[in-house]
């Protein structure tokens, strides 16, 4: 049986209202300077151009201690696996990277910088904040050097 990691009363307090908040399908419907964010992480025309089209779904799933979130674009999925204050090694389109998450007034933040071990280990860090506005959309923040882009989804 794999060892659970000990919480805090404020993480296990932090994991109930994430799972409160955010576990579910969620489905984008709009979405705000995807093609610059995507352009600044150094995506090509093409790929930008196809992000800028789709209109992902997201799924998050909370367990005792970890936060698992799969995003389905055309063609692949993308899973985030995260622990409150811990960081942890994701690999996406763009590479290896460390991801560290954190809770703070109803926002899930995560950051991720490159791994040492990533095919590019000099490349960019990205900000990620979540957070359910007052008609209980997800609103999604991507931030990489200044570059902000936004991502908007209802719960199927």
């Amino acid at each position: 049986m794999a060892e659970v990691p000990e919480m805090t009363e404020e993480q296990q307090s932090a994991m109930k209202e994430i799972k409160e908040k955010f576990v579910g399908n969620w489905k984008e419907y709009r979405h705000e300077n995807v093609d610059e964010f995507f352009k600044e992480m150094g995506v090509n025309f093409f790929l930008r151009k196809l992000v800028g089209m789709s209109k992902p779904e997201m799924e998050i799933q909370v367990g005792d201690v970890d936060i698992k979130i799969s995003v389905k674009l055309p063609g692949k999925t993308d899973v985030s696996n995260l622990q409150l204050g811990k960081e942890i090694e994701n690999t996406n389109q763009q590479g290896l990277f460390l991801v560290t998450a954190s809770y703070d007034d109803g926002k899930l933040v995560t950051n991720a910088k490159p791994s040492p071990n990533s095919k590019d280990p000099n490349g960019k860090s990205v900000e990620v904040t979540r957070e359910i506005n007052e008609e209980g959309d997800l609103i999604q923040t991507f931030n990489v050097n200044g570059v902000l882009c936004k991502r908007y989804f209802n719960k199927m």
